[in-house]
């Protein structure tokens, strides 16, 4: 992620960000759709953005990581709407506010926010792959 304004990019530089963080998660769903299927049991994807999909202004200079992240969750969002529910389930969900490499490289510490705990999301990722979940679908939750 590149840690700048927009606006102190170049265009190339914006449209890698994209290739990266959208055109990634296109491929990775077309692939995963391609793959032979056993049976006709659900699959399942569960994308798990990071937080910064959710920092639209502030002093954190996410600039595209934003705008890319939340295109992505997007997509799949989309995706979601238009696909067989008995075939694929696709659900978006925030994995909660976690210090991770990329903020303590941007000089965040532990002590820089409330951070929640890396195992929180785990149980959720689990359960939100389920046929519980299916009311979730296309949503970002």
């Amino acid at each position: 992620m590149v840690l700048r304004k927009i606006t102190d990019q170049t265009g190339d530089e914006v449209w890698e960000q994209f290739i990266v963080n959208v055109r990634s998660v296109a491929r990775f769903r077309d692939l995963f759709e391609r793959q032979p299927r056993a049976g006709a049991r659900t699959r399942y994807i569960i994308n798990v953005p990071s937080s910064a999909i959710h920092y639209n202004n502030g002093s954190y200079p996410l600039g595209c990581g934003t705008i890319t992240k939340n295109s992505a969750a997007l997509l799949l969002q989309k995706t979601a709407d238009e696909s067989d529910l008995s075939k694929t389930q696709i659900i978006n969900f925030n994995p909660s506010a976690i210090l991770t490499l990329v903020g303590k490289g941007a000089s965040l510490t532990a002590d820089s926010a409330d951070w929640d705990h890396e195992d929180l999301p785990d149980s959720f990722d689990v359960w939100a792959a389920s046929l519980e979940a299916a009311f979730l679908r296309s949503r970002f939750v």
